[in-house]
C-alpha cells in the first residue's frame, strides 16, 4: 500500500523501508517537500532526528504479521 504525507501524523510509528529493525516515531512533516521527520534511539542511547522522503518509509502497522505454525499433537493410539 502506498502511503502519501497526509498518512504520517505525529505519533505514527514506522520504520525504513532498507531496515525494519529499526523503528522511529513520527515528529512532524514538511508537506511542500513530501518529507517526514523522525526520531528515534540508536544503539548507543543518542536520540537521532532526520527527514525522509514518504517513498522511504512504511508504517509498522502495515507490516505483515508473522502466523503462528501449529504441529498437530499425536496420541499414542493413533501412532501404527
Amino acid at each position: 500500500m502506498d502511503r502519501t504525507i497526509e498518512d504520517f501524523v505525529r505519533g505514527e510509528v514506522v520504520y525504513h523501508k532498507t531496515n525494519y529493525h529499526i523503528t522511529m516515531v513520527v515528529i512532524g512533516t514538511i508537506i511542500e517537500s513530501k518529507e517526514v521527520t523522525c526520531r528515534w534511539i540508536d544503539k548507543t542511547g543518542k536520540e537521532e532526528k532526520r527527514d525522509f522522503f514518504v517513498e522511504e518509509l512504511k508504517m509498522v502497522k502495515d507490516r505483515p504479521k508473522q502466523g503462528i505454525v501449529s504441529i498437530p499433537i499425536r496420541r499414542r493410539n493413533d501412532i501404527g
